[in-house]
């Protein structure tokens, strides 16, 4: 809307033969080239959405609003502008302080954003079963791998009980309606890329994972590792920890986990109980 009464006020003035085609295409050049620019605020107000939605995600009122209220100023400007009033003067000085307050109040709002526009995640519908006292949630469009979420979340819990270790999330959820921005697993809520893990015939493994209760940005790398290790030996997936080792040693061990496993899983199980807490805890305190 906001582009046609820009188009209608040029041609007011300006040849519609020439102002159509010359609108179009510097509008289309001027929207487009905008996520090009440096100033992350230029995209923002652009009318072009500047980035594809993955899995998930929505944009917020606050993505949107901007485009309008930019063009939309700009045009509101215009028209009061062109007003025919009397006083030629005080409309087009009236429609200049519109347009130049609209824009200029329409920047001071998007000033602080990111590249990214501010977008909501787990924008999909979920479906939940519960195990034990545990809710597993994944989206609708992946649940017929619910009962496998399930099947390996409650292993995992039984698992860990019976080696002295008690875990009692209220709800475990999958990350793939996540998008780009991360949500932190808390005690109570377990962020567990359940989707990928079972189609790659991982689930157990990525809930233990999630048992470590490691939750921290950078933990300690070498306890982080043992604890999985411990996880690994207890829920019957030390295969899939060998995997993921081989990957993330790469660039170097921190030190011999092979022996500090060794060590632990020679204690009784009560010991490695109270080693397994302490050593989750310290991880992310060392870091």
């Amino acid at each position: 809307m906001a582009h046609a009464v820009i188009g209608f006020m040029a041609g007011q003035f300006v040849p519609r033969v020439i102002a159509a085609p010359v609108l179009a295409v510097v509008t289309w050049v001027a929207v487009a080239f905008t996520v090009t620019a440096d100033a992350p605020w230029v995209r923002h107000v652009s009318g072009a959405f500047p980035e594809q939605l993955e899995f998930g995600e929505a944009p917020l009122w606050a993505a949107v609003w901007p485009h309008m209220a930019f063009t939309g100023a700009l045009a509101v400007g215009l028209f009061t502008a062109a007003a025919p009033v009397r006083r030629r003067i005080l409309a087009v000085v009236t429609g200049a302080a519109v347009s130049v307050a609209g824009m200029a109040g329409t920047y001071e709002m998007v000033k602080g954003y990111d590249y990214s526009p501010p977008l909501r995640n787990y924008a999909v519908p979920m479906r939940c079963e519960a195990t034990q006292r545990t809710q597993v949630c994944m989206p609708q469009a992946t649940s017929d791998m619910l009962p496998d979420a399930v099947q390996a979340v409650s292993r995992v819990l039984d698992d860990f009980r019976a080696a002295g270790v008690a875990r009692n999330p209220e709800r475990i959820v999958d990350t793939l309606p996540e998008g780009r921005y991360a949500t932190a697993s808390t005690a109570s809520v377990w962020r567990v890329p359940l989707t990928v893990a079972i189609e790659h015939q991982d689930g157990v493994f990525a809930v233990a994972i999630a048992a470590t209760g490691v939750r921290c940005a950078r933990p300690d790398p070498f306890l982080r590792r043992v604890v999985i290790a411990w996880a690994a030996h207890v829920t019957g997936t030390t295969a899939s920890w060998e995997e993921m080792r081989r990957s993330i040693d790469r660039q170097g061990s921190p030190g011999d986990v092979d022996g500090e496993l060794r060590r632990v899983l020679g204690m009784p199980k009560a010991e490695q109980a109270a080693w397994f807490t302490s050593a989750s805890r310290q991880a992310c305190r060392s870091a």
